[in-house]
């Protein structure tokens, strides 16, 4: 792990934006992002939930937290706690599980969240039938971009596939999130930085 794991992080500038929009309209549950995946055949969910685990932990996005108040410029920081809640909700005794499901998953989207003490993502199975699951991720978007779903899928199966096969990871999964975090602080403090905001200042000063 980065150094950049203890203490207090400016956030980005990508994150900033999200987090002023979220913090004027602190209801608006927009910036949520989400998706399932069907999985055909039968899921081990324990051990489904510990590769769901370790992969959140080596997408330390996901660890991030969030504090400031109104008046105070926000800080972001690593919480790399794993005792977040993993749902696995059986639905194969309701008349329809799959609206079930889906229902479930539409009102998770339409929660608003708290970007300081709210749940930024969500991990859910859904057991539909013996042979038939849905994963579902949700992610709050300060924390994540649009790629973020299908990586940690992929990160996921390669992890629950090993697993499931008594085998070990070599690798470690991917880089820190705070090597972004230092590219984007590096940038704006930089002279390309200012040369680009002139420049944006006067084509927009009209």
């Amino acid at each position: 792990m980065s150094e950049s794991h203890d203490g207090r992080r400016e956030l980005m500038s990508g994150q900033l934006g999200l987090w002023h929009a979220q913090q004027l309209n602190p209801d608006n549950p927009i910036y949520n992002m989400g998706e399932y995946i069907e999985i055909h055949g039968a899921v081990d969910t324990d051990l489904f939930e510990a590769a769901a685990r370790r992969a959140v932990l080596e997408f330390d996005s996901f660890c991030l937290r969030f504090e400031g108040a109104a008046e105070e410029v926000p800080r972001q920081y690593f919480d790399l706690r794993n005792d977040w809640l993993f749902h696995v909700i059986d639905v194969s005794r309701d008349g329809d599980p799959r609206s079930s499901a889906e229902s479930w998953m539409r009102a998770d989207m339409r929660r608003p969240v708290d970007l300081r003490d709210g749940e930024l993502f969500t991990q859910v199975i859904f057991k539909l039938e013996e042979d038939l699951f849905l994963w579902y991720q949700r992610v709050h978007h300060i924390i994540a971009d649009g790629l973020a779903g299908s990586l940690m899928a992929s990160r996921v199966a390669a992890v629950y596939t090993a697993l499931l096969a008594g085998e070990s990871l070599t690798d470690s999964g991917p880089p820190s999130s705070s090597v972004l975090m230092d590219a984007d602080a590096e940038y704006r403090a930089s002279e390309e930085f200012e040369l680009d905001r002139q420049y944006w200042t006067e084509r927009l000063s009209d």
